[in-house]
This record gives structure tokens, sequence and C-alpha cells, in this order.
């Protein structure tokens, strides 16, 4: 992100100093390509919540007083489904 902004401000400000990451331009112009990245994947169709399992599957684990081993490895299960 911080590169798309410093090489995208320079090809439209050649003549301007490079934007300092920590500057209120900066943090401005990166809320807004992060809003209009949203804006423009909602418009194609892409869901953009995602609900998290990780809280449900902790309390399962605890509820059946699962074993550690169970509890870490329904965990990583459901780490990897986010990435199905």
């Amino acid at each position: 992100l911080e590169h798309v902004i410093k090489v995208a401000h320079a090809c439209l400000h050649p003549l301007e100093p490079l934007l300092d990451t920590k500057c209120d331009a900066y943090l401005q112009q990166t809320q807004e390509l992060v809003l209009l990245e949203t804006i423009m994947l909602q418009t194609l169709g892409f869901e953009i919540t995602i609900e998290h399992p990780h809280t449900d599957v902790v309390k399962c684990t605890q509820l059946v007083r699962a074993s550690k081993d169970l509890a870490q490895t329904s965990y990583f299960m459901a780490t990897n489904s986010l990435h199905l």
C-alpha cells in the first residue's frame, strides 16, 4: 500500500517532494484508497465481511473440556478453513 501511494504521488506530482508516511496527506490517501478498494470489490460482487470461526472454536473446546492437542488442532483447522 505504501509503495502504491508513493509511486502514484510521484507520477501525479513529479515536482513535489516524496510523501512522508507519517504526514496527514499520506494517511488520508491510505484511508481513501482502502475505502475505494472496498467499494470496488463490493461492486464486483466480492464478499467483504468474513466471520472468523476462532471464537466459536475456543468456546466449544472449553465447553467440552477438550484436550490441549484437540483444541490446538481445532484452532489450526479453523485457520486453514479461511484459506479455502
